[in-house]
């Protein structure tokens, strides 16, 4: 199929780890990962592309694990799917999912879905991890050259 390089560029913005084609092929998994990785901008671009039904449809059967609880809350809310149903989980052969914790609880402060104390958490989180990166691709490229 023959895309055109606009919904390719979004693909490939949030499916960074494969092909924007790959992604494309399947609708329902390029729509969960455009509603919780894409950018308002990047949500408007794919409006050309699909409908609300599309994004309706997504949400009845979405690919499991790829949700995040604030996006699952906003795009099931912008629907008007009220009351908010449980996230999507994997359903793993020959284990019960009601035994698998939830690694994505509510707040604590208030049972909602995120908190400004959530995204300061998320922003630090985020933080360490590019500074881990950054030391990471350093040790590899100067400490190689100094090994020499």
């Amino acid at each position: 199929m023959i895309y055109s390089d606009e919904l390719l560029a979004v693909a490939k913005r949030i499916f960074w780890f494969g092909t924007p084609e790959e992604v494309l092929e399947f609708p329902k998994r390029f729509l969960t990962y455009a509603m919780t990785y894409a950018s308002d901008k990047n949500i408007e671009i794919r409006r050309k592309y699909f409908s609300d039904d599309d994004f309706r449809a997504t949400l009845d059967d979405p690919a499991p694990g790829i949700f995040d609880r604030s996006s699952w809350a906003k795009w099931n809310e912008r629907y008007n799917r009220t009351p908010v149903p449980p996230l999507p989980r994997r359903k793993i052969p020959g284990v019960d999912s009601a035994t698998v914790p939830d690694f994505f609880p509510p707040s604590l402060e208030t049972g909602s879905v995120t908190t400004p104390g959530d995204r300061r958490h998320q922003r630090q989180a985020t933080r360490r991890w590019d500074r881990f990166r950054i030391a990471d691709h350093w040790s590899r490229t100067v400490g190689s050259t100094a090994d020499r």
